[in-house]
């Protein structure tokens, strides 16, 4: 199949000259490149106004002061295992708490320095007398 002579378009010590008239674009229109680093950069924005702890760290609510929060590993904290024990910190000061966390301290017969929080999960690993440590779920029960 003979397509003919063909023309070099590029080449080194070739150039080309372009000229676009008035209707062949708009004079103001970002390109799509652009359009993105906008949206995106909007978007990191206003999330950031709501990031109030480094990363790993969740803003919860301290009890007495609705303006106040204290920044937790609620994954590993004692008195906050699993969420935030007065409630999350967040976008509506007095909205309702979200996740709520447990104080793994104040669990019913587990004895005093006995427990962790590992994952968000309080683990007993001793327990008082007259209570007793069940496998399935590391708590303690009453024996009575």
């Amino acid at each position: 199949m003979d397509v003919g002579p063909q023309s070099v378009n590029c080449g080194p010590d070739v150039w080309s000259t372009f000229q676009h008239t008035s209707g062949d674009f708009v004079a103001n229109a970002p390109s799509g490149f652009v359009k993105r680093q906008k949206q995106l950069r909007k978007k990191r924005l206003s999330q950031e106004k709501y990031e109030y702890c480094p990363a790993g760290l969740k803003a919860c609510k301290v009890p007495g002061d609705e303006l106040a929060f204290e920044c937790l590993n609620v994954n590993t904290e004692l008195e906050s295992c699993g969420g935030c024990l007065y409630g999350d910190y967040g976008v509506g000061l007095n909205a309702p708490g979200g996740s709520y966390g447990v104080d793994c301290t104040s669990l019913p017969g587990v004895a005093m320095g006995a427990i962790t929080c590992t994952s968000g999960q309080c683990t007993a690993f001793a327990c008082e007398e007259g209570y007793e440590l069940t496998r399935e779920n590391s708590t303690c029960v009453s024996l009575f």
